[in-house]
């Protein structure tokens, strides 16, 4: 066998091989997104229209225990009024499976998280989550971020007494 030949079958084993495992790696990674999403997806659906009433009080059930405990009343009132700013929820795009993990930060075995867009009165926003195991198959909220460009308050155009 000429050494071209056996140059040529070596980067061809390799080749398949890699193939393969990026074959297995998607495989793996759908069947993780798809078995979150039949949890998340209601989940969204629930929690979403709650969300978007911006009462702090009756989105309190949705927090992890560990989160609801160590944030004050008076820190979500703030936190909600600022979110109130987004207005009337109009529609939410489809959340996006971004990964599944486990961090020592988190007391649980494992986290996952979701993006998606929220199309609001005021604006859009981006809402990204970090969600945790609850009880009997449910989802509880680790973190919740909300990025809107509704939330820049306008720096007033400064004015100066020049010579």
């Amino acid at each position: 066998m000429s050494k071209l030949k056996k140059i040529g079958l070596g980067c061809g084993g390799m080749l398949a091989v890699g193939l393969i495992l990026i074959i297995g790696l998607a495989i793996l990674v759908y069947s993780k997104k798809s078995k979150y999403d039949e949890i998340v997806y209601p989940f969204f659906d629930e929690v979403m229209p709650v969300l978007a009433q911006w009462d702090h009080r009756s989105f309190h059930k949705y927090w992890a225990p560990e989160v609801a405990e160590k944030v004050s009343d008076a820190d979500l009132m703030k936190l909600f009024g600022m979110f109130q700013r987004l207005g009337d929820l109009e529609r939410f795009g489809e959340p996006q499976f971004l990964q599944v993990g486990s961090n020592t930060d988190i007391p649980y075995s494992s986290y996952v998280t979701y993006q998606f867009r929220g199309d609001f009165e005021n604006g859009e926003a981006m809402l990204s989550w970090i969600l945790v195991p609850g009880e009997s198959g449910s989802m509880k909220i680790w973190k919740l971020n909300i990025n809107s460009d509704v939330f820049i308050v306008p720096v007033e155009a400064e004015t100066t007494n020049g010579p």
